[in-house]
C-alpha cells in the first residue's frame, strides 16, 4: 500500500500567536474525553450510526481562528478551497496518559482533508494499517506550531493515532474538518451550506 496525502508546514503561527491562542483556549472550559485527552469542540453535533446533524447548540468556530483560515488556504492552490465546518481542540498531558488510539475520522460527515496545527510542544502522528496493527507503522515528527495536512491514501487507507510515549510535554492539536460531497453538492446540500453560514460567524463558543 502506497503512503502519500502527508504534508507539515514549519512555524506556520509565532512563538507569540501560539501562546495567545492557548491562553485564549485555557480561558475557556476544557471537557474530559477519552484515552486522557481534554477537548473543547466547535461545530454540529453528529449521530454517526443513524447520520443525523444537530447544530442546535452550534454558534460557529471560535473569532481565534478567523486570522487562520485564509492564512491555510493561502498555502498551497490545494487548499484554496478548504472551507471547515468544524473545529476541535484536544489536550494532551503525559500526567494523563493522553493518547488516541488508532482510528478513521468519520468519512460520512467529515471530508477528506484533515487539517491540524500542533501546540506547545513536539509529536508524532503514527500512520498503520488498519488489517496490520503489528506491521509498517509510519511516525510524522510534528514541531511545535507547524501545520499538518492529512488528505487521500493517508486519510482514506491508513489509521492515525498518537502514542501515549510520544507525548512528552504539553500538547495541543486544533484540528478543522470539512464536509463530505454530500453536504456541499448533493442530497443535503442546503443542510450543509447552512451549517457552512454558521461557522463563518466565528462568535463560536465550546460546546
Amino acid at each position: 500500500m502506497p503512503f502519500t496525502g502527508v504534508r507539515v508546514w514549519l512555524d506556520f503561527v509565532t512563538e507569540a500567536e501560539e501562546t495567545a491562542l492557548v491562553a485564549q483556549m485555557d480561558a475557556w472550559p476544557w471537557t474530559d474525553s477519552q484515552s486522557g485527552r481534554r477537548k473543547q469542540d466547535f461545530g454540529p453535533k453528529a449521530n454517526f450510526k443513524k447520520k443525523k446533524v444537530k447544530a442546535a447548540n452550534f454558534t460557529g468556530l471560535p473569532a481565534l481562528a478567523r486570522p487562520l483560515i485564509p492564512r491555510l488556504q493561502a498555502l498551497t492552490a490545494d487548499l484554496k478551497d478548504f472551507v471547515p465546518v468544524e473545529q476541535c481542540h484536544l489536550d494532551y498531558e503525559p500526567s494523563r496518559g493522553a493518547a488516541i488510539v488508532p482510528h478513521f475520522d468519520d468519512f460520512w460527515l467529515w471530508g477528506e482533508r484533515l487539517i491540524t496545527l500542533n501546540l506547545l510542544s513536539t509529536t508524532f502522528l503514527c500512520f498503520q494499517l488498519p488489517d496490520e496493527p503489528d506491521a509498517l507503522e509510519i511516525a510524522v515528527p510534528l514541531p511545535p506550531r507547524s501545520l499538518l495536512e492529512v488528505k487521500g491514501v493517508a486519510r482514506m487507507a491508513w489509521h492515525h493515532a498518537v502514542h501515549r510515549q510520544d507525548v512528552s510535554q504539553r500538547r495541543i492539536a486544533m484540528t478543522w474538518r470539512e464536509l463530505t460531497p454530500e453536504f456541499l453538492s448533493g442530497e443535503r446540500q442546503a443542510e450543509g451550506h447552512a451549517l457552512l453560514d454558521l461557522a463563518a460567524t466565528y462568535t463560536g463558543l465550546p460546546m
